[in-house]
């Protein structure tokens, strides 16, 4: 097992050699590669700092703050040494699998594979193909990390996108009830009855559920974490609300 060991550090070493690096450079290369051989349950195999830098970032997560909350106390992230740098990055991105439901059945090779094919949740947000209204008041304060002020600059557009073009000045739930009656609609959304009656609950309950949670100021019981995968999907359906108001028909 010894012999087995030597020989895996000598690779490690040789893979390196010619490398246009510093010898700190190299001696971090190899430090990295060695702990993650041993300790593959706790380690990315992602021995760039520049690119666990930018899978971070994608993720909305800010350098600064993961500093100041890890166990190295710092007033900043670029105080750190090369190997707390890389320490702290990989804890935040195993957190993160750790946290998101759809990624914790990637081992930690599948995980590093995930990253580095650009399926973070930024990625995502030009195939979604939002609304223009959607991602003038929410695109960038998701890219920052600001889920919830997201979603409710996201669910107040919804709503005035409501209100201009049925000339209506109540709010919330009840303007949705108004606008999209099936019985005296402003708003057609259908010929069909049962479909009006399928939009205003579908609009009224969204404002009831989805827009109260991010309006109305949360106990620290009432606390939601906000996930940057489940923001993308509930931004997508405030896009299709939007859309679906553009394309109806004043009555």
């Amino acid at each position: 097992m010894v012999r087995e060991d030597r020989r895996l550090e000598e690779l490690l070493i040789r893979e390196i050699i010619g490398r246009r690096q510093s010898s700190v450079e190299k001696v971090f290369v190899v430090a990295k590669k060695i702990v993650s051989c041993y300790h593959l349950d706790q380690t990315l195999p992602i021995f760039a700092t520049a690119r666990l830098e930018d899978h971070v970032k994608k993720l909305g997560l800010d350098l600064d703050d993961l500093t100041q909350r890890s166990r190295f106390s710092g007033p900043s992230y670029r105080y750190l040494s090369v190997g707390e740098k890389w320490e702290l990055l990989t804890r935040a991105l195993l957190d993160e699998k750790a946290a998101r439901q759809h990624l914790k059945a990637y081992d930690n090779v599948e995980y590093m594979i995930h990253l580095e094919e650009g399926h973070g949740p930024a990625d995502a947000l030009d195939l979604l193909n939002l609304h223009p209204a959607i991602r003038k008041s929410s695109l960038e304060l998701y890219k920052v990390g600001k889920y919830r002020e997201c979603l409710k600059n996201a669910w107040d557009t919804v709503e005035a996108a409501v209100r201009h073009k049925s000339g209506r000045n109540e709010h919330g739930s009840n303007l949705m009830k108004v606008v999209f009656s099936p019985v005296t609609p402003m708003l057609r959304v259908s010929s069909r009855y049962g479909d009006q009656q399928g939009a205003s609950e579908l609009f009224s309950s969204s404002m009831r559920s989805l827009r109260n949670r991010v309006s109305h100021k949360e106990t620290p019981e009432e606390a939601h974490n906000y996930d940057p995968y489940e923001t993308l999907q509930e931004l997508a359906f405030a896009s299709l609300l939007c859309n679906i108001v553009d394309n109806s028909a004043p009555a």
